[in-house]
């Protein structure tokens, strides 16, 4: 585990390899954004509910507002190939939580935008992998997790299995940290037949964050090589960054 906190900007870059190789390293000639059919929350790709992105600026729309929280499910989320940006719209809400469900895992190489300023909880069991080019726009808080759940403090959300209905009773704000995401169940899941583990792999990057960072890869691997990670401005009192997972 590496953290770190401080009233001012935090640095964090490294040029060296961390960790081991994943699955995330795979061809990207289908890559696309793909909505998940009928357990999606209604999220909209392009317009379209269970609709598919692979080209040009991918407009999401839609999910499943419940407190202060928008959610959303995707069945594939690459933005590899010719996608040039990805535009969220929050609906207002101060949290936006995506749950993306296909076995490789995520893929981020191009900017994504929110329509308004959200703190972003994003859970990928099958892996995240951060890519040169990667950003986000309108994002205070970046929390990044292979786990499948997500606690509140009155409920949980599964990536797998949460209904529409169930996320009525999630009113308030996600738990913070460790607290919140889920831990080693996401090996129950996920086929580990070829000894891979769950892997966060930032690679290349270049990226800036408002307040808080959080990387977590229960049971797992966090990769960083060739990226520069900064988190804080003058407007915070304080900045953190943190890295979880059976190797750092």
């Amino acid at each position: 585990m590496a953290s770190t906190g401080s009233k001012n900007l935090i640095r964090f870059s490294l040029g060296v390899f961390l960790g081991m190789s994943s699955i995330l390293n795979q061809s990207p000639a289908s890559a696309d954004i793909r909505a998940g059919q009928g357990k999606s929350f209604d999220t909209k790709v392009n317009g379209q509910k269970g609709g598919r992105c692979s080209a040009g600026v991918c407009r999401i729309s839609g999910g499943k507002k419940s407190g202060r929280s928008k959610f959303m499910r995707f069945k594939d989320f690459d933005t590899r190939g010719k996608i040039k940006r990805v535009d969220i719209d929050t609906g207002g809400k101060r949290n936006l939580v995506v749950g993306v469900t296909s076995p490789i895992g995520t893929h981020i190489n191009k900017s994504i935008q929110l329509s308004s300023k959200a703190n972003l909880y994003w859970l990928s069991p099958g892996g995240i992998h951060l890519g040169s080019g990667g950003g986000f726009v309108n994002v205070p808080s970046l929390n990044l997790s292979t786990t499948r759940s997500l606690r509140f403090g009155d409920g949980l959300f599964d990536v797998f299995k949460t209904r529409a209905a169930n996320l009525d009773g999630l009113k308030g704000d996600p738990l913070s940290g460790s607290r919140g995401f889920g831990g080693m169940e996401v090996l129950d899941v996920l086929n580990q037949a070829d000894d891979t583990v769950p892997v966060i792999q930032m690679e290349g990057i270049d990226i800036r964050i408002d307040r808080d960072l959080f990387a977590d890869a229960p049971g797992g691997v966090v990769e960083v090589r060739e990226s520069k990670i900064s988190v804080g401005n003058d407007q915070v009192d304080r900045a953190r960054l943190t890295l979880t997972g059976e190797e750092v």
